[in-house]
């Protein structure tokens, strides 16, 4: 077999780690009676990627394994999906929980990649396993599509057929600040199924009116919002000029909030509000959640959608969450998120940090691991096409963070292999909406009234 190589990655993560993986997988394909056609080097930007799309356009080979080596947005793998039709195969691994950085996330990328790939009706196979010495026969299966577990999918009609018969008598209206980020099919919403079946409107705002109004903040509102923080740790260790930007961020969402009666925020939240503006807006929605003003990062409107009707449901806040980790030896995954959980949600056996994103180095996130408890992960979900809505039963165990920011490790009630098999094979978005309590019933309920069949992982 002639086995086309496309190692993926992005340099704002640990790119040594990154580039040890690298190593470590070319060792195990090394051992296997392949040819292999690899890149001189680690593809990571779509130049590189589009240069390496040409050089294979113009020779022969038999399937295709991109090696997931951190998070990387769907906008490479689906274009390799469009050029080529053969088999593609995507290798995503684990990575230590060992309460630092999240240093590769490719298990993210993977997620992503997959309700992309759906979208466009474009099947792959997948691995989600660390190189090892032993792992040669599991990714032959991998390539070869053995003992793959078909999803079974009845759909519940497009999402532009789906009109319910009696429209929502409740009405939502969200901000949308940006764009959601190229690649990032999962933050797309089809405004039809918004009017048309939920009755929520959306109103559009640029980030440049957020960061405008930001600064005409006083430092008399800043102050105060600090104080009404203070018992975050290390709030003086951070960057005070940096701090203040991110503390106006919290007054110009309000601001906004409330002059146009909006329930919930979608936000582009990066790269430019740290590489324009020069802050994070992670700490301030984190302050909003727990105002029950749930703000979706990564313009994901469905997102915000997902947490008002969860948020209404539980009657209180919310936490939107990447699963980021799915150890199966240890059936445990983890739910995290750069540092925007409310306060509400935090251990009580930790502190509250104030800290930097991590790959952008600037304040203000808080950091703590999620208090032990039952909770729902929840989304209406438009993989595949279709409408539906996902619900995943499990508990936060009571364990040491992580990864910074804020995360919680989970015992899901099925077990993480199916909640792994499912979300891969379902092509489910990357973000889920995370609520403590079991709320099984209401949900069936609400997923009722709108004529949408309920996914249980």
């Amino acid at each position: 077999m002639k086995l086309a190589i496309f190692p993926l990655a992005r340099s704002t993560f640990d790119m040594a780690l990154a580039e040890q993986v690298y190593s470590q997988k070319m060792e195990v394909l090394n051992q296997l009676n392949f040819e292999l056609i690899c890149p001189q080097n680690i593809l990571l930007d779509e130049d590189d990627a589009e240069d390496f799309i040409q050089y294979l356009s113009e020779i022969e080979f038999d399937a295709i394994l991109i090696l997931q080596l951190t998070f990387r947005d769907a906008e490479t793998i689906c274009k390799i999906g469009s050029e080529f039709e053969h088999p593609i195969t995507i290798w995503a691994t684990n990575e230590p929980r060992d309460g630092d950085r999240l240093r590769l996330n490719s298990f993210c990328g993977l997620n992503l990649a997959s309700h992309a790939l759906g979208l466009r009706n474009r099947d792959f196979n997948w691995i989600y396993k660390n190189p090892s010495k032993t792992l040669s026969d599991d990714l032959i299966s991998a390539l070869d599509g053995i003992d793959r577990k078909r999803r079974e999918f009845q759909p519940t009609g497009s999402i532009e057929n789906h009109i319910r018969e009696n429209k929502s008598t409740e009405t939502f209206k969200i901000g949308l600040l940006g764009q959601h980020p190229p690649g990032f099919d999962t933050c797309k919403y089809t405004e039809q199924s918004l009017e048309n079946i939920f009755n929520t409107k959306i109103t559009q705002f640029t980030l440049d009116e957020l960061f405008t109004s930001a600064e005409t903040s006083t430092d008399e509102e800043v102050n105060q919002i600090r104080e009404s923080i203070s018992q975050v740790v290390g709030l003086d260790e951070v960057d005070q000029k940096e701090l203040k930007k991110s503390l106006k961020l919290k007054l110009a969402l309000e601001d906004l909030q409330e002059k146009q009666s909006l329930d919930a925020f979608a936000i582009r939240c990066w790269p430019e509000t740290f590489t324009k503006y020069g802050a994070a807006i992670c700490g301030p929605v984190s302050l909003m959640g727990e105002k029950k003003v749930p703000c979706a990062c990564e313009a994901d409107v469905m997102g915000a959608l997902s947490q008002l009707y969860l948020q209404k449901i539980t009657q209180e806040p919310t936490f939107l969450v990447d699963l980021v980790d799915m150890d199966v030896p240890d059936d445990t995954g983890v739910v995290w998120h750069c540092g925007q959980a409310p306060f509400s949600m935090s251990n009580p056996s930790y502190d509250i940090e104030a800290t930097v994103h991590t790959n952008r180095k600037k304040p203000l996130l808080f950091q703590f691991p999620l208090k032990k408890g039952d909770i729902t992960l929840f989304r209406i979900t438009q993989s595949l096409g279709s409408l539906r809505v996902i619900r995943i039963n499990g508990e936060v165990l009571d364990k040491p963070m992580a990864y910074t920011g804020t995360s919680g490790v989970i015992k899901f009630d099925k077990g993480v292999e199916k909640v792994l098999e499912g979300l891969i094979e379902e092509r489910i978005e990357h973000h889920l909406v995370l609520a403590y309590g079991r709320h099984d019933s209401a949900i069936n309920t609400f997923a009722s009234g709108f004529g949408l069949s309920v996914l249980e992982l």
